[in-house]
Order: structure tokens, then sequence, then C-alpha cells
């Protein structure tokens, strides 16, 4: 289904609305048959609505190319018969050409195009193109020569013709169907009008499309709002608006967006007038038709200038000034000129004014167009009286009003008659204002019956469209009613479940806080001893092997080298101490004493190391101490330091203050850091250890061990057991003894034997 599907018409309903007049042939549907077309052809179809000069340019180029021997005239004039195809592709060029004139306001060269492919339109195979270019004939004479009647007669051809292609015609008959409705309304046979609604009603009930019932109810918005059913309509259009939207009709929506919009600003809302307005000018661009878009942006600068905003509405009038001269459409340009300096009048810019009505006056003249030339002579007039030139503005007067009788316009009759009385009033000539104002009501009272006054058929037919109307609005209330109840039933289990839901979620925030808490404080404690508080022996086994890994490479690196002896700047020295208090308090003071002393030693010890992460309580007694390289000297002397801080743990309580301390520094063996693992290291620290004991026990004083293996120790010398290989290369002089006692008195034999004698 076309898109373009009978946009027609839009062009000619209500053309007694001023409204109406604003719109163009831009939406006209060509319904040509599918057939391949030229490349100009294309390039023509593309530019229909955007750019209709270079499409007749383009048509033209097709039917007289230069380089060709003959034209498509001189063929036929030589009797050169043309086959199907050809004659096809030539009737369908004349056709598109006939639009893009007729949306250049050239009416006359339109009828002609038609007139040339009626000629190349002759027999029996060509029953769909005369069906078309009776259509297109139809068009022209109901949109730009409101010759109402001739447009019936091309109708009827046209739908003699769709009978005989049956479904071929595809959507030429209901076109034809709605363009006769326009011409009833047009005619004000609004019988003939109804009966065409109820039967295209039954008949698209059926097996209509979307788009066709959205394109029945703008025509039937169409046929109240002519008469005078302004609510009737707009309901009407709003469904037509909606269904158009469902389908993606955007060039229906443009033009139905007009339509609200007048109806809305009849009703005093502007602001809503401009919203369908803006939402059809924003269509238009998106489809990239100027004709379109310039209608659009002339109906935005009419609103705009009601609600009194006379500078917007100067912009949007220039805009559609613009694409109108690139449309080549003059009638249109000229209408733009007249409001445009009926908008300067309003401003009190008098030249500008002036110069535009001017222009407008001359361009209707040139369109033999007497409406036209009539309003613009009445602004023109209103300009000499604010001016004040009131001698001229009374001749004038004096000359329209004739014009304004022949022509049966009661509004201008009623405009003079009030422009006279202004004029008398401002001369001091009160007995002729006086007849005048009396003229102007007189027509208005004239106006007014004829606006609330409807013929007997006429009254007969709304009550009972309106009764119909009654009946289908109360239908829809009752869905509406039963689709709110259902609504609001599943608004309600919807909240509700939205509770539960939000309850669960709740739950589950607090469950996961929770449990991330305890597992915080369960990660904490497994790598704390519970007593001290200080690190124990997991967080030891954690990060021992880390630091022993980074050592290990530095070795490795020196030991490739061999350029100079072992200075690794990054040793790691672990002090292993034994602190007998630690053990003996719990067996001598309590539970409860211990365990709050212990708690105090823990933060003693903590208080004095500069890492508090970096000692470890190792149970029954063991603190380990992991310092960072240091010198010799400065080595012997932190851990002389720590042991006598350790032994002067102030407490009340009488405590053996034995502390010894076991000293090994990583990595062990340089050469082959990665022979002994962290647990192997462990063990020798242990056995340094055991040596302070056993040299502390015999002298009585407190003192350290160090265990330093030289630079030619192998790592097959600590193979096995440790301490037994520990014994072993100190005999064989590959384990160096430091202490602060002397090292003489240590029995490491004594020590293999009794093995773990720290326990």
């Amino acid at each position: 289904m076309r898109k373009t599907l009978v946009l027609s018409l839009i062009l000619i309903l209500l053309p007694l609305q001023s409204f109406a007049a604003q719109l163009s042939s831009s939406t006209l549907p060509l319904n040509i048959s599918d057939v391949l077309l030229p490349m100009l052809l294309n390039k023509a179809k593309s530019d229909v609505n955007s750019e209709p000069s270079l499409c007749v340019q383009y048509t033209q180029q097709y039917l007289h190319p230069e380089s060709s021997a003959t034209s498509t005239s001189g063929s036929t004039s030589h009797g050169k018969k043309l086959n199907y195809f050809q004659a096809t592709q030539q009737i369908t060029a004349f056709q598109m050409q006939a639009k893009c004139q007729l949306n250049m306001s050239e009416k006359r060269d339109a009828l002609l195009s038609i007139e040339k492919a009626e000629n190349l339109s002759e027999g029996p195979r060509f029953t769909l193109q005369q069906a078309q270019n009776y259509y297109l004939k139809a068009f022209i004479y109901t949109q730009a020569m409101h010759d109402y009647a001739r447009s019936l007669e091309m109708i009827d051809q046209a739908e003699k013709r769709t009978q005989i292609l049956g479904e071929k015609a595809g959507d030429l008959p209901f076109n034809l169907s709605l363009l006769r409705l326009a011409n009833y309304i047009n005619l004000q046979q609004f019988d003939q009008a109804r009966l065409l609604l109820k039967g295209l009603q039954l008949e698209l009930n059926d097996h209509g499309s979307s788009t066709q019932l959205a394109w029945l109810r703008f025509g039937e918005g169409s046929y109240y709002q002519a008469l005078n059913e302004p609510q009737l309509a707009l309901q009407h259009y709003l469904q037509a608006y909606q269904k158009a939207a469902k389908v993606k009709d955007d060039l229906l929506r443009v033009h139905l967006s007009w339509f609200i919009a007048e109806l809305y600003a009849n009703q005093g809302n502007l602001k809503k007038a401009i919203q369908y307005e803006n939402q059809g000018a924003e269509i238009a661009e998106k489809q990239g038709s100027s004709i379109l878009l310039a209608g659009s942006q002339f109906q935005l600068a009419r609103l705009n200038r009601a609600m009194g905003s006379n500078n917007i509405a100067l912009v949007y009038f220039f805009n559609a000034l613009d694409l109108y001269r690139n449309l080549h459409a003059d009638l249109k340009i000229t209408e733009t000129y007249q409001q445009i300096g009926s908008t300067y009048l309003q401003m009190q810019y008098w030249p500008q004014a002036k110069n535009y009505l001017q222009s407008a006056e001359q361009g209707y003249l040139k369109h033999k167009d007497p409406q036209g030339v009539l309003n613009s002579r009445l602004e023109l007039t209103k300009l000499d009286i604010r001016q004040l030139r009131f001698e001229r503005a009374l001749n004038a007067l004096h000359e329209l009003l004739p014009q304004a009788k022949k022509l049966h316009d009661l509004h201008a009759e009623r405009t003079i008659y009030e422009l006279q009385a202004s004029v008398y009033e401002h001369q001091q000539l009160y007995k002729k204002a006086y007849h005048a104002n009396k003229q102007a009501s007189s027509i208005e009272h004239q106006l007014h019956l004829k606006r609330a006054s409807k013929p007997p058929q006429q009254q007969k037919l709304v009550a009972f469209e309106q009764l119909n109307e009654l009946k289908q609005l109360q239908d829809s209330n009752n869905r509406l009613k039963q689709n709110r109840l259902t609504l609001v039933f599943l608004l309600g289990i919807s909240s509700i479940c939205i509770f539960m839901l939000a309850l669960v979620m709740l739950w589950m925030f607090l469950s996961n806080k929770r449990l991330a808490l305890l597992n915080e404080k369960m990660s904490k404690d497994i790598y704390q001893n519970i007593r001290s508080g200080l690190p124990n022996w997991r967080k030891l086994l954690l990060r021992m092997p880390r630091e022993l890994m980074k050592r290990q490479i530095d070795s490795e690196q020196w030991y490739l080298e061999e350029s100079s002896p072992y200075t690794n700047k990054d040793r790691l020295h672990y002090l292993l101490f034994k602190v007998e208090f630690l053990r003996e308090w719990r067996e001598r003071l309590g539970s409860t004493i211990s365990l709050h002393l212990t708690k105090q030693f823990g933060q003693y010890v903590a208080d004095r190391a500069h890492d508090p992460d970096r000692i470890y309580d190792l149970g029954e007694g063991n603190l380990l101490l992991a310092l960072p390289h240091l010198e010799k000297n400065e080595l012997y002397h932190q851990t002389e330091e720590w042991i006598r801080y350790l032994a002067n743990f102030p407490s009340t309580y009488a405590l053996r203050r034995e502390v010894s301390a076991g000293i090994i520094s990583v990595p062990f063996l340089p050469k082959e850091p990665s022979a002994l693992d962290h647990l192997a290291l462990s063990d020798i620290a242990t056995f340094a250890l055991a040596g302070a004991n056993q040299l502390g026990l015999r002298s009585g004083q407190n003192c350290w061990v160090e265990l330093i293996p030289i630079n030619c120790s192998q790592a097959a010398f600590f193979r096995g057991e440790i301490w037994e290989s520990c014994v072993q290369a100190i005999d064989r002089g590959l384990l160096r003894v430091n202490t602060s006692l002397e090292k003489e008195e240590i029995d490491w034999h004594a020590i293999l034997a009794a093995r773990h004698p720290c326990e």
C-alpha cells in the first residue's frame, strides 16, 4: 500500500476555509504503472515535492533529448510507432511532469501535459493509463481551477475504466472515491457525501487497510467541518492522526496537523495549535518535502502572529518565502507577500508593509485572482488610515465595496463598512459613521444567521450523525472504564509484587552485608593471634613465601653475573625470640590474668615495632620479627635492643625475664636461593634459637645466636633433616656461628640429641 495513498483529498477539502487555501498538490498520488523507469525519470520522481522545477527539467530532457535524432513529438509526428514499454514510460513522464507543473502553480501547462499523455494512451492496452489521466485531470479541475462539476465528469470516466481493470486498478478506485467526496463537499451536496461515506465505511470494514481507514476518518472530519461541527471534525481528525501514526504515514500526519491546528486555533487554544504545527513541520523536514515544509512554516507564522509574537512570525514567513521561491510557486509567493505586509502593518513598520502589500497586489493581478486583489487592497487601505491619509482611504473603500459585493464576500463588505466608520469618526462626520456602522452590524447579523442556521435536511442529518457519534462515544467510554478497572487491578498486583520483591531484596542486602562483616571479622581473626592481637603463624606462611621469592630473583641475577661479592641490599633478617614468661604465666597466674597480660604484651610489642605487621606471635612464647636489610653491627644492635625491650616488659607480677633470639638472613644460600623453602628456613631459625637458649641457660644471660653460611656452601649440605645438616655444616666450617656470648659454649650435638629443647 502506497504511503501517498489518497493524499489528494487534503488539497481540495473545504476551500471556503482560509487554512485550506495554503495547501498544495505536494501529496498527489500519481498511481503510475509499476514500470522500470529510466535514470532521468527516477531523478524527476525524487524531485517532485522538493524541486518541481528540476522535475520538469528532467522530464523534458527525457521527452526531448538533445542528442537524439528524434524527440517524442518528432517520432509521433513522423508516424514511428512506439512499443508498449516505451509508450508506458512516456505516459509516466507526462503524468509526472503534470504533477510537478501543478506544484509550481502552472495549472494550464499541467493540463497540456495530461493531454499529451492521453494522446499516447489510446487503445485497450492502456486502460490503466487512461484511468490515471482522468484522475489527474479531475484533481487539477478540483484543486487548481475549482471546477467541481467538470472534475466529477472526469471521475466518472476514470471509474468506468477502473471497473474494467478490477483488482489491477490497485488503490485508484479508493482515491477516486475520496476525490468525489471532496467535490461533493465543495458543492455542498451533503446527502451524496453522506451516502458515499457510508458506502466507504461498509467497504473498508470488510477488507480495508489501516491506511485507508485513517484517510476515511480524515474524510469524515472534513465532512463535519463543512457542516460547521468543529468538535466532531476535531474528534475524527485526531482519530485519523493516531491511525496515521500507527501505520507511519508521515505525509498524512503533516496535513492532519494543519487541520487539527486550525480547529484548535479557532477554539482559542493557540498553544495546542502550535504544538501540532511543530510536529507537522518536523515530519515535513524529515520527509524532505519542500512544499509541505513551506506550508508548515506558513501556518506556524500565522499562529505565532495570532499569539502576538510578530518577530517570530516574520521568521517563519521568510522561511516559507525562501522555500516557495525555490519551488517557483508564484501564487504562494504572492500570498506570503501579503501576510508579511500584514505583519509589518501590525508592527507599524509602514514602508515595509507598503512594499510587501503592493508586491502582493501586483502578484494577484498577474494571476487574475480578484479575491486576492481585494484582500491586498483592503490591507493597503488600512495602511492609509494608520498614516492618517483619510481621503485616499475613503476613495479606495468606495472602489472596493462593489468588488466585494460582486464576489459575495460578506466578510470583506463588513470590513469595508467598519473602516469607513473609522475614517468618518476621525473626520467628525458622525452621521456618516453611524450609517456605516449600521451597515456593518447588518452584515454581521447576516453572517451570524448564516453560521447559526442550518437547512432542515442538514439539521436532521446532523442530529442523526450526532446520535451515532454519541452511541460510539458511550461504547468507547464503557470500554475505557473496563480498561481502567483492568489497569487498576494489574497495578495493584504489580504493586504487591514490587513490594514483596523490595522486601526480598532488602533482606538479601542486609544478609549480604552481615555476611560480609562476618567474613571480614573471620578473615581478620584467622590471621591474628586471639590472645595478643599480633599477626600469627598463618599470616607468616602467607607472606613469607612471597618475600623469599623476591629475594631469590635478586640473588639469581647476582649469581649469573658473578662480577663482585654478594652485597644484596635487599636482604631480609628473621629474628626468632623465645620469651619465657609468655609460656609460664597461664599456669602460674590463671587464664583471666594471663589473657589480660598477653593483650598488654601484644600492644607493648606493637608499639616498639615500626611495622606491627612484621612481628608475628607464633605461640608458646615464640615471636618472629622480620627486619629489612641492616649492616651487621646495626643488626646486632637492633637484636640486643629487642631482647632488652622484651625482657623489660612492665608488670607487677614476678616474671621470668629470660629472652633469647636466633637470627638468620635470606636469601640463606645466595648461589642457590631456591634450594631451601620457607619451612626449611624456619627450621634453621629454630635451630639457631635452640643454640641461644642453651647458651643463655649456661651463662644465665640473655643472648642471641646467628647462623650464616659461607659463600661456597652448597645446597647439598642441607638435604635431608635440617638440624643434622646444620650440625655437619658447623663442624666442617661451612656454617658460621655469631653470638653475643662465647660460641664455644654451645654444644650443637647435645641440641641435636635433645631435638626440640624449646618445648
